[in-house]
């Protein structure tokens, strides 16, 4: 499954600080290749730099956007109706694409090690864009593949929009940005709710 939805009025002044804290992060050269999940040999498979929060005890602003994705994860869970567990997330890892900038289709989990149950894994996505002014002739589309429609879905990345979805399930890539990008991400580790 997946949820798309803009954060609503009263969230623009801290999106905004977080926003700025991001390109402060990228413009001192806080940030590294993005090398989760990639083997050397996939190393063209994704050109963007990611830098993580627990690196950035003063980013205020990321960390508390990072809360509240942590939090999002939370109420998923304990709601119950998406029958997943989730035990833990991910720190806060802020992503950066520069002009050009892509990430190939990939899922975000092993997906073998999550159905043989040997250990756990990130179950679900949770993505804050945080870009100010973003237009659409920006390119650097999310594009994720629903198999329930037979299609792919194209989410523009523009500040405020909050993404959500399967890591084991949905196949997804970051289309070639042409303007700089910023992606906050916290992963949820679990597994699906036994059934009864």
């Amino acid at each position: 499954g997946w949820f798309v939805c803009r954060l609503g009025p009263g969230s623009e002044r801290g999106l905004a600080a977080a926003a700025h804290e991001a390109l402060e992060v990228a413009s001192r050269g806080c940030m590294g290749r993005g090398m989760v999940g990639v083997s050397p040999s996939e190393q063209s498979h994704r050109t963007d730099r990611v830098a993580w929060l627990r690196d950035m005890p003063s980013a205020m602003a990321l960390r508390k956007t990072m809360d509240l994705l942590r939090a999002v994860g939370l109420a998923i869970s304990r709601q119950g109706q998406c029958g997943l567990q989730l035990f833990e997330s991910t720190d806060g890892m802020i992503a950066c694409y520069e002009d050009g900038g892509y990430y190939k289709p990939h899922f975000d989990c092993d997906r073998d090690a999550l159905r043989d149950g040997s250990t756990r894994e990130r179950i679900l996505t949770t993505i804050l864009y945080l870009n100010i002014g973003w237009r659409r002739d920006d390119g650097g589309a999310l594009r994720m593949l629903l198999k329930e429609e037979g299609a792919w879905r194209q989410v523009w990345p523009e500040m405020g929009t909050l993404v959500i979805f399967r890591a084991d399930q949905i196949l997804h890539e970051v289309q070639a940005a042409r303007a700089r990008r910023f992606a906050l991400t916290v992963w949820h580790i679990g597994q699906e709710s036994a059934k009864t």
